[in-house]
């Protein structure tokens, strides 16, 4: 964060002087009172489920310099601490991350997208760190509140942020970039994901778009030369646009793909100036698409090829996304459950069907939620995708994933193993039970299905 006088901070969130003086630069802000540290400004913020105002005075006893609040309060013994009341402490937040984004000479990458945010995040930020010093989104700091945390971690020196762009309606995207205002922005693809909420693809892919709408003459757009709604999305650039995928059109794509006996793949690299082998540590052939999208944001700051190569070869994988685990038993655990579209759900089906070395491989699948009126028929197409592939036993969790298990089984010409389980215990219990040394076990379900506690159970049977 850039550092404020008082009066400076005042300024920008349009706030008064409501308790004590304040008598230092505030150079870090918190909003939660049980991380703050000394002298950090504590803002007040108010959720669905929570309150900050709540816990402004044990903020202040932990260290805090003062608090930003929304709320009157009995504020009148706080020993040399300082109260600012605003209109809103969320706006406030994003009027404080917008000072800070505005002050630097930072490059803002803004990226969004159904799935892949995150890995293409994390392998950007490793290629990018070898030469500038750059700020990253954290965890899913992708939202009104968490974009702005994000940008507040900038300083002076700071040269390039990356932040994600979630939504979940009309103009959120708007919205995000009125506060990073990015001079570079990557749609990595247009699926699904809360099409509950916006009806259809078509709206979501418009939705996607408000981050290119934003952009100008001077700006760069990364897109998806495979995605179906690019065509559409392209016609609003208005700066240069670099595209990546495995069309032979895109600026950035993959040649000799092939795969390790986990499925990690290797490919060669083919940039318009050149081309180079890349081994990526992560399983998946979704990954290769992550990677291109990468290395097509990263030709925006004339990085090297060689510099691509090491920053993709050296990320590391972020746990709950195809995280490979071998128990003390020799059973392979392949957590993939931090999330679940059904594009997602059929990429890391499909990588697990063409994994070596199991005795069998059995797939534990839990429902796939925000999906809306098209949950049934994305949840049974889920089913009939799995009928070519390669999976030995199918236990499926929760009440739609029943639907997978009915439409897998229906199409195969011979009797498949599978079982259907409605809560996680009874799951875990049959899963101990059957299980054994050499298997290999993925689990894919939507966040909310908490299937790390099945795995808990499983790897401590």
């Amino acid at each position: 964060m850039i550092a404020l006088n008082g009066e400076k901070l005042i300024e920008i969130v349009e706030g008064s002087l409501v308790a004590g003086k304040i008598n230092k630069e505030i150079n870090s802000i918190s909003i939660d009172s049980r991380k703050i540290e000394n002298g950090q400004l504590f803002l007040a913020i108010r959720g669905e489920c929570f309150d900050g105002h709540r816990f402004v005075k044990e903020a202040l006893k932990r260290g805090a310099a003062g608090a930003l609040i929304s709320e009157a309060g009995d504020y009148q013994n706080i020993f040399n601490k300082f109260i600012i009341r605003v209109k809103d402490t969320q706006k406030a937040l994003g009027k404080l991350a917008e000072n800070t984004r505005l002050s630097t000479n930072s490059k803002v990458i803004g990226m969004t997208g159904s799935t892949g945010k995150t890995s293409v995040r994390d392998m950007l930020n490793n290629i990018l760190s070898q030469g500038f010093k750059v700020v990253c989104s954290r965890r899913n700091y992708n939202n009104e509140i968490g974009l702005p945390l994000t940008l507040l971690r900038a300083d002076k020196e700071t040269e390039v942020i990356i932040v994600e762009m979630a939504m979940r309606g009309v103009g959120q995207i708007k919205e995000l970039c009125k506060v990073a205002h990015p001079q570079i922005g990557m749609i990595t693809n247009i699926g699904l994901t809360h099409i509950e909420l916006l009806g259809t693809q078509e709206k979501i892919a418009l939705v996607k778009k408000e981050l290119i709408d934003f952009l100008g003459e001077e700006d760069i757009v990364i897109l998806n030369r495979d995605d179906p709604w690019t065509d559409m999305v392209q016609k609003s650039v208005k700066g240069k646009l670099i595209t990546f995928g495995l069309s032979e059109s895109a600026d950035v794509r993959a040649e000799d793909i092939s795969f390790d006996e986990f499925a990690r793949p290797s490919f060669v690299l083919v940039l318009p100036d050149g081309k180079i082998f890349i081994k990526l540590p992560f399983i998946g052939i979704h990954q290769i698409q992550n990677a291109l999208s990468a290395s097509a944001a990263a030709l925006a700051f004339q990085i090297n090829a060689e510099l691509i190569k090491s920053g993709l070869e050296n990320t590391k994988a972020e746990k709950m996304r195809m995280e490979l685990i071998k128990t003390k038993e020799g059973i392979f655990v392949i957590n993939d459950s931090y999330n679940a579209s059904p594009v997602s759900m059929k990429a890391a089906l499909n990588s697990f069907s063409i994994m070596k070395g199991f005795k069998r491989k059995i797939a534990v699948l839990g429902d796939m939620l925000e999906l809306g009126d098209v949950s049934e028929y994305n949840h049974r197409e889920v089913g009939k995708y799995m009928r070519e592939l390669k999976i030995d036993y199918l236990v499926t969790v929760g009440k739609l994933s029943s639907l997978i298990e009915e439409e897998f089984s229906k199409g195969k010409l011979k009797k498949v193993n599978t079982r259907h389980f409605c809560s996680n215990k009874e799951t875990a219990d049959f899963l101990k039970g059957y299980i054994r040394d050499g298997d290999g076990i993925l689990f894919k379900a939507s966040r909310v299905m908490a299937f790390e506690e099945i795995i808990e159970m499983v790897k401590n049977r």
